[in-house]
């Protein structure tokens, strides 16, 4: 926890001015969201349905009886059946029925057109083939000023015994054809005039299919045709944004001015300030964690220490010494100092204090001199001479596994590795 607070100070002081560009950018672009949605939103350009209509065609046929039969009397008109007979109804009349509906009214104008097409038609490769064609208007319809409501009704007839004979005819002049024959009825209108205010032209074409097989034929296309249509137009409105927009303005507005006040603020009072004693420490802390595969906990016994001794200035310079010569670096909790040996000579390196917590060397450094010699005796023993230089830091704690050797005791260094910004005192080395 302490080294990410030291880390967020550093870095907010090595960034002052790229902190306070980003806080500034923040609050203007905040406020501009903030105004252009709160205070002055503007205004928008949207379509809305002014009026709207619809249209109806409705197709009924009906075919009179020729001739008396068993089950028809002569005369008799039978209407929208399923299917018809040729031989006994060979002529059926087909009406369409217009309507219409529109909002604001209208006046329209109406023209029909009625074509019965007879065809040969097959299919290869899933294209449709036509062999040949033939065309012949049936009838022609008109009617002028038709109101909203109002209904017109266009007629006409057709002879399907004639259509069919005439397709017998064409067949047998060509010898035949491998397609099978086709009876249209091809219905044309063309509307125009004032619809709901505006002037309009349309066109609608329906294609109704009479199927004939043997003596029956039958219509396969009936019932209504619908048409409908709307007129927009466009009007301004006051331009609305969603809830997104809404908020992260006014957010992004008060992070931006609270961020930079903070920031400035804190430089002016110095707690954003990284003292050269907290530099150290995290230079410390940083080549620790670089180095822990080299450094073990563990304690030196007084007897073991070598009276030679060079004191080093930096963790990584002991580690050095420890590759070259294949040792390990103790790291030794109750002097609070690392520690190598080889051979005769005793290489140390005394770690900066941690800023979470006071320095405690002289306690440390009276405690062991107390320990390591009797009561009222004097010397210059390497024991008491090595305590008289305790570390600044006696409740570091270390990472790794201990080195080996009878006069060291020694931990796993699995057991002691902290997790970064870690401040218990069991697992953190630099606290």
């Amino acid at each position: 926890m302490v080294a990410g607070l030291l880390r967020v100070r550093q870095a907010l002081e090595n960034n002052l001015v790229p902190v306070l560009l980003v806080c500034l950018v923040a609050a203007l672009l905040g406020g501009y969201l903030t105004y252009t949605t709160h205070v002055e939103p503007g205004v928008e350009t949207e379509q809305f349905q002014e009026s709207s209509w619809s249209s109806t065609t409705d197709f009924t046929h009906r075919a009179p009886v020729t001739g008396n039969t068993s089950v028809f009397s002569d005369g008799a008109v039978l209407r929208d059946r399923s299917t018809y007979f040729v031989d006994v109804m060979p002529v059926v009349n087909g009406s369409f029925e217009y309507t219409y509906r529109a909002t604001e009214g209208g006046t329209l104008d109406i023209d029909s057109e009625q074509t019965v097409v007879l065809r040969s038609v097959g299919e290869r490769d899933g294209t449709t083939l036509e062999y040949w064609q033939m065309e012949e208007p049936l009838a022609t319809g008109g009617a002028s000023d038709v109101e909203p409501g109002e209904t017109e009704t266009f007629s006409f007839s057709l002879d399907v015994a004639g259509q069919m004979a005439a397709a017998d005819d064409i067949e047998q002049e060509l010898g035949g054809t491998p397609g099978s024959v086709e009876l249209l009825v091809v219905s044309e209108f063309v509307i125009s005039g004032v619809l709901n205010g505006e002037s309009i032209t349309q066109e609608y074409t329906y294609e109704t299919r009479v199927s004939v097989e043997g003596n029956i034929y039958q219509f396969e296309e009936t019932g209504s045709y619908e048409e409908s249509g709307r007129q927009l137009a466009e009007r301004e409105v006051e331009a609305t944004y969603g809830p997104l927009r809404s908020t992260a303005g006014p957010l992004l507005a008060v992070l931006g001015v609270l961020g930079g006040v903070a920031v400035v603020a804190g430089r002016h009072r110095g707690t954003l300030s990284v003292s050269q004693t907290e530099r150290e420490w995290l230079a410390y802390r940083a080549t620790y964690r670089e180095y822990e595969e080299w450094i073990s906990t563990g304690h030196v016994a007084d007897t073991a220490l070598p009276l030679s001794r060079v004191t080093l200035d930096s963790l990584d310079g002991l580690v050095d010494v420890a590759i070259d010569s294949n040792r390990r670096v103790i790291h030794d909790r109750e002097r609070g100092r690392h520690l190598v040996v080889v051979d005769e000579t005793l290489y140390t390196y005394d770690p900066p204090a941690s800023p979470s917590r006071p320095d405690t060397s002289l306690a440390v450094s009276e405690e062991t001199t107390q320990q390591s010699s009797p009561a009222g005796s004097t010397g210059d023993s390497t024991a008491d001479e090595l305590s008289s230089h305790t570390a600044t830091d006696a409740d570091e704690r270390s990472d790794t596994e201990a080195a080996t050797g009878d006069s060291v005791t020694q931990r796993d260094s699995g057991a002691d590795t902290p997790e970064e910004g870690s401040d218990s005192p069991e697992t953190d080395p630099d606290e």
